[in-house]
């Protein structure tokens, strides 16, 4: 975790007042329990004093794989329902105050 939390620090360092640092990360591999997923909280938790956009994007590979050869259609209603949507995209600025 010292790694993750010295690496945000310094992404925040060197963050311009007005910009933004895009996150994306996957929070769930259902077919490899070897990895970790970050999850809401942990962003939050390495970037403190900041506001965040968050959305639940890509549907989780191992799915769109089962169905892609059946109807990229499917998919596509798939991932839009949101549920089996595997990773984030944040959009991570400096809160007013810390600007």
């Amino acid at each position: 975790m010292q790694i993750k939390t010295n690496m945000a620090a310094e992404m925040l360092r060197v963050l311009k007042q007005d910009g933004a640092i895009l996150w994306y990360d996957f929070w769930w591999n259902p077919t490899n329990p070897h990895t970790a997923g970050i999850r809401p909280s942990e962003i939050k938790a390495l970037f403190p004093n900041c506001e965040y956009i968050f959305r639940r994007i890509t549907l989780a590979p191992p799915i769109a794989k089962l169905f892609v050869h059946i109807s990229w259609p499917l998919v596509l209603f798939l991932e839009s329902l949101i549920l089996f949507n595997s990773h984030y995209l944040v959009m991570i600025k400096k809160a007013p105050s810390e600007k």
